[in-house]
């Protein structure tokens, strides 16, 4: 049999960096989504707030590189929701990687993490998710990392998505530190 061949990472990594944006309909589930958010912006009833204790030794400069790697990863992760001209339905666009601003917080403690959590997403502006890092001595890049929160908008996420992050997650920083840890679900 002849051996399987996987893309060079670097290679797939810049094929990914030069994705152009685009648009496609909604799901019916995202139209439903879009309903009920068009009657309340301001509801966060559908935030889907996902709190992970991050092992020792993760600085944020790392979870920073990790994340963009996630969001690189899966177009969900860069997905909102755009007005089509005239009677045409809306759709949904999926912002180029080198077109997306990462939404990427750092802040001193839990009461922080929660307010990130309670804000409301705007399904137009987008982003859909947001990663909020917690760090106990300072906001600097090499300041050790305690916590990872990611909210996603459930138009663009469910349970199961969010397993599927946790565990990319778990892999990268396996990958990452040499003395691996499991991550475990925070109460944010």
């Amino acid at each position: 049999p002849k051996p399987l061949l996987l893309p060079c990472p670097q290679r797939a990594a810049a094929r990914i960096a030069n994705l152009p944006s685009f648009t496609t309909p909604l799901s019916y589930n995202m139209e439903q989504m879009l309903v009920l958010w068009e009657q309340d912006p301001d509801s966060t009833a559908y935030n889907m707030p996902m709190g992970m204790e991050l092992p020792a030794g993760v600085s944020v400069g790392q979870m920073r590189e990790i994340v963009t790697w996630l969001v690189e990863r899966h177009e969900a992760l860069r997905t909102r929701f755009v007005r089509a001209s005239g009677a045409a339905p809306p759709m949904q666009e999926v912002v180029g990687v080198g077109a997306y601003e990462l939404p990427f917080a750092v802040v001193e403690d839990k009461a922080e993490m929660r307010e990130e959590a309670k804000k409301p997403f705007d399904l137009y502006t987008g982003p859909l998710a947001r990663f909020v890092v917690g760090a106990k001595d300072g906001l600097s890049e090499e300041t050790t990392a305690q916590y990872l929160l990611v909210v996603m908008h459930h138009s663009i996420g469910d349970g199961w998505s969010c397993g599927v992050l946790q565990q990319e997650l778990q892999q990268r920083l396996t990958f990452n530190n040499p003395t691996p840890q499991p991550l475990s679900l925070i109460h944010i």
